[in-house]
């Protein structure tokens, strides 16, 4: 019996880990969790609080199987954590006035502002993550001849270096979108695209003339039409790269553009 119990242990630690690892939303992981509980009590129950009296030994042996199986849990948890960490082990990034420099070991990668053509930032959920233990908040960055890069928030300082790509890859990125707009062409990020008539998002679109505010929160851009009819735009950033040259060119077709009549009759 106290053998049993320990195997008996160390099989639903494992099955349990398992289950829960494999999940691929929240919903799921919150479900597994919830049977893993009520089999753990109920097996308790059935097994160690029948009329027939065990021992003290039994007893620990018993409670040490518990221990054991869903100590194994934890520590795939913890595993899985460290794997993150060790990811980013010994990573550096080197920022310059011309570029920024990614160094991890014996490896470095130079990337100058001007190579990269595509900034893409997102919150992921849970279906987006390939496994439970994948970041929640990823930058990821290609440049024109198909490099790329990804940081997400196991990364110390994630939130300043986006900025600091954002900040250096704007000037390069809009110009090439306003030579676009100037010549009459649409400009696509993604699933929203820009031209001089407006946006468009899902086959709705939005002139220039009746945009309120367009900003990022929370994972999402935010689309807000000043006829508080219209619905507002919630799309995910994952859907919308370089949304940093989107907003910066709506806002010079806000204040310039409209202003100085740039827009077709």
């Amino acid at each position: 019996m106290t053998g049993g119990a320990v195997v008996l242990g160390l099989a639903l630690g494992f099955a349990y880990m398992w289950a829960l690892v494999s999940c691929r939303s929240a919903k799921e992981r919150v479900v597994i969790a919830l049977v893993g509980a009520i089999a753990v009590v109920f097996l308790y129950v059935s097994l160690y609080k029948s009329k027939r009296r065990h021992s003290a030994r039994d007893h620990l042996t018993a409670h040490l199987g518990h221990v054991l199986g869903f100590g194994m849990l934890y520590l795939f948890s913890a595993t899985g954590g460290w794997r993150r960490a060790r990811q980013v082990r010994g990573l550096r990034i080197l920022a310059f006035s011309t570029g920024f420099a990614r160094i991890q070991r014996d490896a470095a990668d130079i990337v100058r502002w001007k190579e990269i053509a595509t900034v893409r930032r997102a919150v992921l959920r849970d279906q987006d993550q390939k496994t439970a233990f994948d970041g929640s908040i990823r930058l990821s960055l290609e440049t024109a001849d198909g490099r790329e890069y990804e940081f997400d928030d196991a990364l110390s300082g994630l939130k300043e270096l986006r900025k600091l790509v954002e900040q250096h890859t704007l000037p390069h990125l809009l110009d090439e979108a306003l030579d676009a707009y100037e010549a009459g062409s649409d400009v696509s990020f993604g699933v929203v695209s820009a031209s001089r008539r407006g946006l468009v998002y899902g086959g709705r679109s939005l002139p220039w003339t009746e945009l309120e505010a367009i900003e990022t929160a929370k994972g999402l851009l935010h689309v807000k039409a000043l006829d508080v009819r219209r619905p507002q735009w919630r799309i995910r950033l994952l859907e919308v790269p370089n949304v940093h040259v989107l907003i910066a060119l709506a806002e010079y077709v806000r204040k310039f553009a409209l202003r100085f009549g740039h827009l077709p009759d």
